[in-house]
């Protein structure tokens, strides 16, 4: 049906085309049609009629439909082949031209219309024609040139037809194997399309499972690399009980595996974040001066509000103009990590990287891993400090003891005689302690020895000085690159603060002195196993003449 609705429609436009090429010409070369009673004026005007209701028709599909259900088509065509039977005999000036219009339909008919490979219809379509011309002439069709001309006309149309038939058959069996052939590709389009819409759901599976193993992978990747760094730095802690080369390791493993700008470790004197004297462990890509103000900053507290929360701090979007920290670089991302364990804050770990959107996320649990083993190896260290410290310190007065001594005296002094620069010894005594300890009792003896011991290791601290519990009340100094005139002003002045000092202790109030010994290696004693002695010898004089004296040694 719709193969002869698109026939019919594309040959209706050619008809009323025709048509009016004929109207035009035979109104101005031949008569204008104003005669309402001449035949070629009905004719054109019943076909434009015919044509104007099949053009209406063709738009009605269920009309259309009704019409080849009731095999009215050919009934339908019958008509039109009247119409142009009556023009060709009435317009005889376009007898051929009309003739062949009269062709053309029969072809269209055959090419639209399957029923017309049966005989019945081949000789159907030739009546109107041969009704006409005997209606319309009459006898006059005996004439011998009409009658020959009718002949033609019929042999041509059978003649045409025949041609028509063969070609037709032809055509048609082509089109059925093209059919044919259409109908296997296209049966062969639907399993390849169905065979794309399966390689597509594959390929959107393979492409979720590729996702899925990238997103595996990286993360996978990310794990190593944290298993790396906390491996490293477990390594590393694991080597050192020193804070500062424990600190500096970390440092380097962090700032080497994350790929960082900056990375530095602020530790605060005790916890205390407040005061300034701050210890930097850092490294960074940045020049001294750039590392030097940073320094500043940590210094002047801008940081003090990461130390309050506590919580792992990351900004990935880094707003320059809203922090004074991040003057004088360029900073996209930035870390920072609170060291603390229990009420105790020990300092932070700051990380910056120029690039936006550089910590990802899951680094938290890295970082918070990271944090409690530099917090636990500080407290390790802490302790191996504190187990060292009374290996080598008086647990009383706080001074190191004769076995450190052991350690450093002698190195000292060779130390002095390959840099040409004199050591200071001194051996001091405390006046009258006997006397302190009998009157005011033992107790108060133990506040005077840890009073003195305090008041010498704060002066000579200046000088890198060394106090060492020697025994009883008597300790030994020793001051490097000190010569025998500069050790005397120094113990002179040590003496003075020790006299003005006085001690406090409920209802006892006392003053106490001291006694210096004092001699230099190898200034005024050459033999190192003699310098000791030396010292106290001087201190003996001292006490001799009356105590609370400095008196250097004699040169020996």
């Amino acid at each position: 049906m719709q193969k002869i609705i698109s026939f019919e429609k594309r040959y209706t436009v050619g008809h009323m085309f025709f048509l009016l090429v004929i109207n035009i010409i035979y109104s101005v070369f031949f008569q204008p049609l104003t005669n309402y009673n001449d035949l070629f004026f009905i004719a054109i005007v019943s076909s434009w009629g015919i044509l104007i209701v099949k053009t209406f028709i063709l738009e009605k599909e269920d009309w259309i439909k009704w019409i080849v259900d009731k095999k009215l088509y050919n009934l339908l065509k019958l008509t039109e082949l009247i119409m142009v039977s009556l023009l060709i005999v009435s317009a005889r000036e376009f007898k051929l031209e009309l003739s062949l219009l009269y062709l053309v339909i029969i072809i269209e008919a055959y090419i639209a219309n399957e029923d017309l490979e049966e005989p019945v219809y081949k000789f159907f379509y030739l009546l109107p024609f041969i009704f006409t011309n005997i209606i319309y002439e009459g006898t006059n069709l005996l004439q011998t040139n009409k009658i020959l001309y009718f002949i033609f006309g019929i042999a041509v149309f059978l003649g045409v037809q025949y041609i028509l038939d063969l070609n037709i058959k032809e055509v048609k069996r082509k089109l059925n194997e093209n059919k044919i052939l259409i109908k296997e590709k296209n049966t062969k389009n639907e399993e390849l399309i169905s065979s794309q819409e399966t390689l597509q759901e594959l390929n959107e599976k393979l492409k979720g499972q590729k996702l899925e193993l990238e997103k595996a992978t990286e993360e996978y990747r990310k794990k190593a690399a944290e298993f790396y760094v906390l491996n490293e730095i477990g390594k590393f802690l694991g080597k050192s009980l020193e804070v500062e080369k424990l600190l500096g390791g970390v440092v380097d493993v962090l700032s080497g595996v994350m790929g960082v700008d900056m990375c530095c470790i602020v530790l605060y004197p005790e916890g205390n974040y407040d005061k300034k004297d701050v210890s930097f462990h850092i490294k960074t890509v940045y020049d001294k001066k750039t590392t030097d103000i940073i320094r500043q900053k940590i210094e002047s507290g801008v940081l003090s509000f990461l130390m309050d929360n506590r919580d792992i701090y990351i900004d990935n979007e880094v707003a320059q103009t809203k922090n004074l920290f991040f003057e004088n670089r360029e900073v996209g991302s930035f870390a920072a990590v609170p060291l603390y364990k229990g009420d105790t804050t020990y300092g932070l770990v700051l990380l910056e990287q120029k690039y936006k959107n550089y910590f990802y996320k899951t680094i938290v649990d890295l970082l918070k891993s990271v944090a409690n083993q530099i917090v636990l190896s500080i407290e390790n260290a802490k302790l191996y400090e504190s187990v060292e410290e009374l290996a080598i310190k008086d647990n009383l007065t706080k001074a190191y003891n004769r076995t450190y001594m052991q350690k450093v005296f002698f190195k000292m002094l060779k130390e002095a005689e390959e840099s040409k620069e004199p050591v200071a010894v001194s051996m001091f005594d405390i006046d009258h302690f006997k006397h302190v300890n009998d009157t005011y009792g033992h107790l108060f003896g133990d506040k005077v020895l840890k009073t003195v011991a305090k008041t010498v290791q704060a002066h000579v601290d200046k000088y890198n000085g060394i106090v060492i519990r020697y025994g009883g009340e008597e300790f030994l100094v020793l001051l490097p690159n000190k010569n025998s005139e500069q050790a005397y002003k120094i113990f002179e002045s040590l003496r003075e603060e020790i006299e003005n000092t006085e001690l406090v202790e409920g209802v006892v109030r006392t003053h106490i002195t001291v006694s210096f010994g004092v001699t230099t290696y190898p200034e005024l004693v050459t033999d190192k196993d003699m310098v000791v002695g030396s010292a106290d010898n001087a201190v003996y004089k001292a006490k001799e003449s009356g105590r609370n004296k400095v008196v250097l040694a004699k040169k020996e």
